[in-house]
């Protein structure tokens, strides 16, 4: 029992006591009577008391069984709604993974579905590609073919036609040529060429005009004449040049600084267009290799002068001009170059000539090779000039032919105490009349 239930038992039999106290003190005579029924009211108390206890208890038991009940109610409420929830989250997460794997199966079947649709779709594309492919193929060759054909057709005709008209073409173009060398054959002919390169050379020069032709022709007849006069390659020696070439035989070569003692054979040739002075040199010699004077010549030598030399009716007989060109006396001067090493160079001189075509006579001089040779004044002869020359102090006689057909040239040698030393020539400047 709770303390509040006790306490309220105990207020109420305080209060029955209390009621039987006041009836006895209102009434003092009462206190000297003996009390009538103390043990009906004792009962009756007790009674109470124990119908209170009863109740009590019954009420204690009710309610004890009220709160087990409610207890029970409460844990079975709390344990069907636990297993409600359980249950409901079991079906949830049931649901839920039923949703899932419904909505992967759906997935995977609706991607099944589109990738097979799609595999479908390419197939029959690719299909309809190739299809169409091969047929544009199929046409295209068609085309390509039929075109090549007509192309083939077309260019063997055009073919045939151009041939045609070519052969047309080269048969009159032949005809023309035929006519044209039977014109232009016997200009050269005339020239002094033979019928052989008279020919070759017109046919070389269809398009020229008969008096363009005549120039043509009698140039090179000259240039034959020139060649065969001279006996030389213009290749090997080049027009222009003093060229030295080494022969064969022992030599010899010393130099001490500006001085050189050489004992050697070899040639040089000066070529000049219409001309060339050959010069052949084998001996002992001594020289200043720097200016090309010599001091002692020993050497066996012969100079001699080839080309087309002018006739005499054709020398300028009026008017004064004057030749320049280059002199060598055999002498040879070696250079250093850091790349080819010694190499040796022709030590030329320069001759000056003056010809006086109204009087007949010319002079002239040698400078660079030494000390100046002078050409003293002689008179035209035949196709040249011979007179005397000098070197300091030693003395002898130059000779000179003129060359081309205008005396375009001086050719010439000087001999010196007997014997060829010096080699010259030179081209004609303006004639001053």
């Amino acid at each position: 029992m709770s303390i509040k239930k006790v306490t309220l038992a105990s207020l109420i039999l305080l209060s029955l006591t209390a009621c039987g106290s006041g009836g006895s003190g209102g009434n003092s005579n009462n206190a000297t009577k003996p009390n009538a029924k103390p043990q009906t009211t004792q009962q009756q108390v007790d009674k109470a008391a124990a119908e209170k206890a009863a109740k009590e208890k019954a009420a204690k038991e009710k309610a004890a069984k009220e709160k087990a009940a409610k207890g029970k109610a409460e844990a079975e409420r709390l344990a069907a709604e636990k297993a409600a929830k359980e249950k409901a989250e079991a079906e949830r997460l049931a649901a839920e993974k039923a949703a899932k794997e419904k909505a992967e199966a759906e997935r995977l079947a609706a991607e099944k579905a589109a990738k097979e649709k799609a595999e479908a779709e390419r197939l029959a594309a690719e299909k309809a590609a190739k299809e169409k492919a091969e047929a544009e193929r199929l046409a295209a060759e068609k085309a390509a073919k039929e075109k090549a054909e007509a192309e083939r057709l077309a260019a063997e005709k055009a073919a045939k036609e151009k041939a045609e008209a070519e052969r047309l073409a080269a048969e009159k173009a032949e005809q023309e040529r035929q006519a044209k060398i039977a014109q232009l054959k016997p200009i050269a002919v005339e020239a002094g060429l033979d019928e052989g390169t008279a020919e070759s050379l017109a046919d070389q020069n269809l398009s020229k005009t008969p008096d363009e032709f005549k120039k043509i022709a009698e140039d090179y007849k000259l240039q034959l004449d020139i060649a065969q006069a001279k006996g030389i390659s213009n290749g090997t020696y080049p027009v222009g040049l003093i060229t030295n070439i080494s022969g064969s035989g022992l030599s010899s070569v010393e130099t001490i600084n500006a001085l050189t003692k050489a004992d050697r054979p070899h040639k040089m040739v000066y070529n000049q267009p219409y001309s060339v002075v050959i010069a052949d040199y084998s001996g002992y010699v001594a020289y200043n290799n720097q200016t090309g004077k010599i001091f002692s010549d020993d050497r066996i030598s012969s100079i001699h002068v080839r080309g087309l030399k002018t006739a005499e009716e054709a020398i300028p007989n009026e008017g004064t001009a004057t030749y320049s060109g280059k002199a060598f006396n055999g002498t040879i001067r070696s250079d250093y170059d850091w790349e080819t090493g010694f190499t040796d160079k022709v030590i030329e001189g320069k001759v000056t000539y003056n010809v006086d075509f109204n009087n007949r006579i010319g002079s002239g001089e040698i400078t660079g090779l030494g000390d100046d040779v002078i050409l003293e004044q002689g008179a035209i002869s035949g196709t040249g000039i011979t007179s005397s020359a000098r070197q300091s102090y030693r003395s002898g006689q130059y000779s000179l032919d003129f060359y081309g057909p205008e005396a375009q040239e001086i050719g010439g040698k000087v001999i010196l105490e007997g014997k060829d030393t010096i080699g010259f020539g030179g081209t004609r400047g303006d004639i001053q009349k």
